[in-house]
């Protein structure tokens, strides 16, 4: 076999062999790293659909574990959220009793299914 001919083999069969480059992040599925809320901050969670359908959104906070929580305290919340619509999740106010740091993971699903659906989160 000539040398040129095992230079165009050789590439294309580790293009074959090798597995495929990871596809990126689905932006139905959005981790925070940290906020606060207490008596100097507010955390308040942004999450806008840009779907034509409604979704539901899953705001799950992840406190810090020097945070303080009072008995009950609920830290996965579910939302409606329309098409092309926004939401504000004031974590103060929908998490009561939550004071200190926490991070959250976000997530979506096209109303009334377990399909993941497309959210842009801040």
């Amino acid at each position: 076999m000539s040398l040129l001919r095992s230079l165009v083999i050789v590439p294309v069969l580790l293009g074959l062999l090798l597995p495929a480059h990871a596809a990126a992040q689905s932006a139905s599925r959005w981790f925070l790293a940290e906020g606060a809320s207490n008596g100097i901050f507010e955390q308040d969670i942004l999450v806008a659909n840009p779907g034509s359908a409604p979704v539901t959104v899953t705001v799950k906070l992840l406190p810090d574990a020097t945070a303080t929580l009072a008995p009950g305290t609920v830290l996965t919340k579910t939302y409606l959220l329309g098409a092309t619509n926004r939401l504000t999740v004031r974590v103060a106010t929908e998490f009561a009793g939550l004071s200190g740091a926490a991070s959250a993971e976000v997530s979506a699903v096209v109303q009334n299914s377990t399909t993941p659906a497309d959210i842009v989160v801040e």
